[in-house]
């Protein structure tokens, strides 16, 4: 069997390999010259999280937030669920509560 990136052969069939999420599928359809060509997807390799933008586009005020702990996160819907979440804190001198930050499962 062929490796193919982010796919791999489990006992019922094709599956998403670890760092991937989706639902794997084999398309078989005949090219021009009737060669039948077997295709994988559905398939995608989980992203690290990536900050939000404010409204106009911009970081999420970079002088005010620590965004630190949240940078580079991943969360796979079988993951544990702290490590799809996180803490970010106020820059000095500013101070308060700002909450928790989630990175959505399958991001």
């Amino acid at each position: 069997t062929e490796e193919v990136e982010g796919y791999t052969k489990g006992t019922s069939g094709w599956e998403c390999a670890d760092g991937y999420e989706g639902t794997a599928q084999a398309i078989c359809e005949p090219d021009i010259d009737c060669s039948v060509a077997t295709e994988l997807v559905g398939c995608d390799a989980l992203q690290p999280c990536v900050l939000p933008p404010t409204a106009d586009g911009q970081t999420l005020y970079p002088c005010l937030y620590d965004m630190t702990l949240c940078d580079g996160t991943t969360c796979g819907y079988d993951d544990p669920v702290p490590e799809c979440f996180c803490n970010p804190s106020c820059k000095y001198p500013f101070t308060g509560d700002f909450g928790l930050a989630k990175c959505e499962a399958g991001n």
